[in-house]
């Protein structure tokens, strides 16, 4: 689980750069498209 930890702390520190307000509307708005392929990762960000 260590290796998933690192993701999860990644995403926590660009959430808490961009605002986690803004961080969670960007998570619902990715599931409201999760059906199309054009979803780009959060680790490129």
């Amino acid at each position: 689980m260590r290796m998933v930890s690192q993701k999860n702390l990644m995403v926590i520190k660009i959430a808490q750069s961009r605002g986690l307000v803004d961080f969670l509307s960007i998570i619902s708005k990715i599931q409201n498209i999760d059906h199309t392929q054009h979803i780009i990762p959060v680790e490129v960000v």
